[in-house]
């Protein structure tokens, strides 16, 4: 399963994309974003980040990983300001995590 999330500029011009991946039937997903460097540090990397978890709950994704370069301390410090923890590192890459609350159907 996978889904993406496209933020526009009022011009219409993409300026972030959030999205997850898994393999159907599995609990887990792999979430990414990137925003145009002009949209940085306004938020819309957190707001990207939380409407995916939102659509990932109800999807019944129960844990969200992200990969990041151990360097890169701006990717590290959103994920962290976004509730993702547990950080392990090999090789020079960062994987964290975050548990999302089960979203029941009525």
């Amino acid at each position: 399963w996978r889904l993406a999330l496209i933020a526009f500029d009022p011009d219409g011009r993409g300026v972030g994309v959030a999205r997850y991946e898994g393999k159907p039937g599995d609990a887990d997903a792999e979430v990414a974003v990137v925003v145009d460097p002009g949209w940085r540090r306004t938020g819309l990397a957190a707001a990207l980040l939380r409407m995916l978890e939102e659509a990932a709950a109800q999807a019944g994704v129960t844990r969200l990983f992200a990969l990041h370069l151990s360097d890169n301390a701006a990717a590290g410090a959103l994920l962290a300001a976004v509730g993702y923890g547990s950080p392990t590192v090999s090789d020079g890459i960062t994987t964290v995590t975050r548990a999302l609350q089960p979203v029941t159907r009525n």
